[in-house]
């Protein structure tokens, strides 16, 4: 399937929906061309297209979908002439080299979903102007460190997913700031040396902390446990699952949501989460160096779901406190060197 000739006759398209389709190959220069400039949607997703993208001439583009294609190449310096950008999901294609630093400055822009594609080189600032980002997923990309400050702008910042990378640094502890922080995911990089917390605030909404799969050392920071206050609730979440979501309005949206997605490890297998439900609570530290023993902290994250140990260079018993983790629905201490009884949950 190709792209219908007729769009070339329409020059008042605000909104261009093809996605879910069949269509392949690269996208055609007469598309590309065309000055649309009431166009503000454009999904094009889930399809098979291939081929580069060398320039965007849509200046009032406000949400960008090309997930699941086989584009390729550096993403054009012209999607820096994009006004106010509100989504960018570039996600699940063939990407590589840098990204533009101007998305750093993209001061309406909430979603910036770059997964599963071949960006390389250090991470550019974000949020330099504007402190809407809500959204920032890097995963499966070869970005290294280091991690730049400026984020300590996003201060409505939920999501921020930087797993399977390249970053060879310490934990970046001030993400702590970040209130409203509820996912962390930093798993399969190279992050080293110990943790510790010392900001004043500490992750008080956090809920997905996964750092597995790394080379961070010393004893399990209890401090850290102490300041999750998400997981600490230990309500009977009565009706229906909600799960996290955007929702964007606007001119060129009709009830548009974006749903955050992740990817955990469960019982040794990795499981994505095409939604992420609210009352999602898990810590992952599974495959570090960790030592010393299991902190009894732990007992006080009542509404904590799934706690994986495993992996790392534990000692001593499992403290018994920890059968008051009566909401988990997994846990693994295994390949440790945990002695003693197994407390009842």
């Amino acid at each position: 399937m190709d792209f219908p000739h007729l769009l070339r006759n329409l020059k008042n398209l605000s909104r261009l929906d093809l996605s879910n389709n069949k269509i392949h190959g690269p996208i055609p220069n007469w598309l590309i061309s065309i000055r649309w400039d009431s166009l503000e949607f454009l999904n094009l997703s889930h399809n098979s297209l291939t081929g580069h993208i060398e320039q965007l001439y849509y200046p009032n583009l406000k949400f960008l979908d090309l997930k699941f294609n086989f584009l390729q190449g550096q993403l054009p310096s012209s999607i820096c002439k994009l006004k106010n950008p509100t989504l960018l999901d570039l996600s699940h294609n063939n990407f590589s080299e840098s990204i533009p630093y101007c998305l750093g400055s993209m001061t309406w822009l909430t979603v910036l979903d770059l997964r599963r594609n071949n960006f390389s080189r250090s991470l550019p600032p974000l949020c330099t102007q504007s402190t809407s980002l809500y959204t920032i997923s890097l995963n499966g990309n070869q970005f290294k460190g280091p991690i730049p400050l400026s984020l300590l702008n996003c201060t409505d910042l939920e999501v921020l997913d930087m797993g399977n990378n390249a970053i060879n640094v310490t934990f970046p502890a001030w993400l702590g700031t970040l209130e409203e922080l509820q996912v962390l995911i930093v798993k399969l990089n190279k992050f080293h040396g110990p943790i510790s917390i010392r900001q004043k605030f500490c992750f008080p909404k956090l809920r997905v902390f996964d750092l597995s799969h790394n080379e961070f050392s010393g004893l399990l920071p209890s401090e850290v446990f102490q300041n999750f206050k998400a997981m600490t609730k230990n309500g009977t979440n009565k009706g229906s699952i909600r799960y996290m979501k955007l929702q964007f309005t606007g001119s060129f949206s009709d009830s548009i949501m974006y749903k955050d997605s992740i990817r955990l490890e469960i019982k040794d297998q990795e499981i994505e989460l095409e939604r992420i439900p609210t009352i999602m609570t898990t810590i992952d530290l599974s495959s570090n160096h960790f030592e010393g023993v299991i902190p009894k902290t732990l007992k006080d994250l009542g509404s904590l779901r799934l706690l994986n140990l495993c992996r790392n260079n534990l000692r001593g018993d499992i403290p018994l406190e920890m059968g008051q983790l009566n909401r988990l629905d997994g846990l693994d201490l295994s390949w440790n060197w945990l002695t003693g009884m197994i407390p009842q949950i």
